[in-house]
């Protein structure tokens, strides 16, 4: 490593979370390009460590500093950083076109603005379980190259009254206080029918029109994604609100490319248009846990065929 490189990474610490992601990422490679493969591997493996926790698609990052939380509810948000774009996601072609025209206006907004147009900054994900509804949201935040606030309902849903509008209004304010992509998950859990549940109708009315108020005073330079898979029971009012993107169970084309995806380096024999048969009704979840499934067999048995 040379001694800029430690310049710039103590100048970075300082000033920018990512800079300082994107020197060490630099660190490495430059490690491994020059043949200390171990010494590269050693300083990924301790930065994931403190830094944050590498998943499928996405890296946890360690919680800025949000000024609308503190210690006690900063557990109500994750902090991830997209390692996927929109070329990683299989999907219709009417699905990634309506993503993308959406992005292009969120993109060019200063340029509709001139024109006092308003831009579409909103996604909403409806369908089944399965379907890459999160998967989207990620790619999303990696063609924004911003981080992605993961809301946790567990944490953020109180059972005292009030508590609940209130974490809500916390959790927008953090988005509206910097750029970042606001994903919210399981969206029905707090924006069902108005009525609909008549033994909580005072608080989860509050909580809805809570939730309406927030939508409509998000930021237009940070980009909010919610997903739900019960779209029936969502409140009348939230639809206008967002470009709905409605996604359903692969279809075959899609069922192929998931399945050579999911199958690709794995000691499987496939035969491609059997698992498309096969896999008619599957979610893309559902087909990667056949593949993985069958593959950790084949493992297992081949194991056990040379042991014996």
């Amino acid at each position: 490593m040379k001694y800029t490189d430690l310049q710039d990474l103590i100048r970075a610490h300082y000033t920018s979370e990512d800079d300082f992601h994107n020197i060490i990422d630099k660190i490495i490679k430059a490690e491994i390009g020059s043949g200390k493969e171990i010494s590269g591997n050693k300083i990924r493996a301790t930065f994931n460590h403190y830094a944050g926790k590498k998943r499928d698609g996405y890296t946890i990052k360690p919680l800025k500093e949000l000024t609308a939380l503190n210690k006690a509810n900063e557990r109500m948000c994750e902090i991830r950083k997209s390692d996927i774009s929109l070329q990683n996601v299989i999907a219709p072609t009417v699905v990634i076109d309506t993503v993308n025209t959406v992005l292009e206006e969120y993109k060019n907004r200063d340029k509709l603005k001139q024109y006092g147009l308003e831009i579409s900054n909103k996604i909403l994900f409806n369908g089944p379980p399965g379907v890459g509804k999160t998967w989207t949201a990620l790619a999303i935040a990696g063609e924004l190259n911003l981080d992605l606030v993961f809301v946790r309902w567990d944490t953020l849903i109180s059972s005292y009254l009030g508590s609940t509008g209130s974490n809500i209004k916390k959790i927008f304010d953090t988005a509206n206080n910097e750029p970042v992509v606001l994903f919210l998950d399981e969206f029905d859990a707090i924006g069902q029918e108005r009525g609909a549940n008549h033994n909580e109708v005072g608080e989860m009315n509050r909580v809805v029109i809570n939730t309406l108020q927030n939508i409509d005073l998000f930021s237009p330079d940070s980009f909010l994604v919610a997903a739900t898979n019960h779209g029936h029971l969502l409140d009348s009012a939230i639809w206008r609100r967002f470009t709905v993107v409605n996604m359903d169970l692969p279809g075959e084309n899609e069922r192929r490319k998931l399945i050579l995806h999911y199958s690709k380096g794995l000691p499987l024999e496939i035969y491609i248009e059997e698992w498309v048969k096969d896999t008619q009704g599957m979610s893309g979840a559902d087909i990667k846990q056949k593949i993985h499934k069958e593959a950790k067999q084949y493992i297992l048995n081949s194991t056990k065929a040379k042991m014996a």
